[in-house]
């Protein structure tokens, strides 16, 4: 199944495998995507790379400890 849905910084996505992350960054000009998964890891994914996955955007988990920046752990 191709994801519709486009990447949104601070926004939450769950994998049809139960993974959630948010995306973190997006580069433009490399195309790359940054995402903090649910466990505080760090990764990256390229636009064909997130295309490929199906997705489905969900609510901040209610147990997200994140990093010390508060303003970037808040829901846009």
């Amino acid at each position: 199944m191709v994801n519709e849905l486009e990447p949104v910084e601070g926004r939450w996505y769950e994998t049809e495998a139960g993974i959630i992350f948010r995306v973190v960054a997006i580069d433009s000009d490399s195309a790359a995507i940054e995402v903090q998964y649910e466990n505080g890891d760090i990764d990256e994914m390229d636009r064909n790379e997130w295309d490929g996955i199906s997705l489905e955007q969900v609510e901040m988990p209610s147990d997200w400890s994140g990093s010390m920046d508060a303003e970037k752990d808040e829901e846009p």
